[in-house]
């Protein structure tokens, strides 16, 4: 009799995890993966690989190859939010896509980087492999420059795209577009900022963005910090990089979220220093957050 009762409350207990598993809701196990699909290592060790998205039976709903050539001028890229629910897949198109500088020259590999006009193509899927957005923009590679870059933010609900172009009546001159865009494709902001930017960031609520720039000062050319205040369309530009009484300091930024920055670096003569930040605080000069050249 005892055994019966122990069997049949075992039962029950199989019974309701059971239960449970099949109300869990369908999409916790979606996921997005990237993975190797072969390397091969003649002549050249090459790496293939998939963005994959996955069902939570492990069954594979979409694979997208990853695998670029500059000989052929491929290019595909994937990031993937921190959280694991979008993932920007982009990718520079053929030709027949140009369609505002047609009668420019098309990108090409030089040896020393890319050159030319190309469409760009972001596509921002969700864990389900469903496709949220799709947007071309027409970049301008130019040789040594950083011409693009991309990012999430860790929530998954903010896209950075930035991309170079050289003014036609002007030597050199850069213009930097920064775009965010929501999880719709509405571009939020679209800023050009004059001067070319690097190491873009931003935060993980998406709310600021940041990234290097270098402006001349007195014949040199000093590092200064670019951000932009998402909501607002505010952006701000300080001094990252200087001497007094010849005591040098430089400083680089990390984001936080609710519009926190995170500046480290400081004078090269001390040891490493740290400062927190908010975007409506930063001063025109960084130097003044690390306690002075003493």
């Amino acid at each position: 009799m005892m055994q019966k009762i122990i069997m049949a409350i075992i039962f029950g207990l199989i019974v309701c995890l059971y239960a449970q598993n099949m109300g869990k809701k369908p999409d916790e196990g979606y996921r997005i993966e990237v993975v190797v699909d072969t390397i091969q290592k003649t002549p050249l060790v090459k790496t293939k690989q998939s963005l994959v998205f996955l069902s939570p039976e492990s069954k594979v709903i979409r694979k997208i190859s990853l695998d670029y050539s500059l000989d052929r001028l491929e290019y595909r890229r994937a990031i993937i939010s921190t959280n694991g629910k979008y993932v920007l897949y982009t990718e520079i198109l053929p030709k027949k896509e140009l369609r505002e500088h047609p009668k420019d020259e098309y990108i090409m590999w030089t040896g020393e980087g890319l050159s030319g006009w190309a469409p760009y193509r972001l596509t921002f899927f969700n864990k389900e492999g469903k496709i949220l957005w799709r947007k071309i923009y027409e970049v301008q590679f130019v040789e040594y420059a950083y011409d693009v870059d991309e990012a999430i933010s860790g929530n998954g609900e903010r896209v950075l795209f930035y991309y170079s172009e050289e003014e036609r009546d002007s030597s050199f001159m850069v213009k930097g577009h920064v775009i965010v865009l929501d999880t719709l494709g509405k571009e939020i902001v679209h800023i050009v900022h004059e001067g070319g930017l690097s190491f873009l960031q931003i935060s993980p609520d998406g709310k600021i963005v940041g990234a290097e720039t270098h402006k001349e000062l007195d014949g040199k050319y000093l590092k200064h910090l670019f951000f932009l205040d998402v909501e607002t369309g505010r952006t701000k530009i300080v001094k990252a990089e200087g001497e007094i009484d010849g005591k040098r300091w430089r400083a680089s930024f990390s984001l936080r979220k609710d519009k926190k920055i995170y500046l480290y670096g400081g004078w090269h003569h001390k040891k490493a220093q740290s400062a927190m930040t908010a975007y409506d605080e930063l001063p025109d000069d960084l130097s003044t957050l690390f306690g002075g050249g003493q």
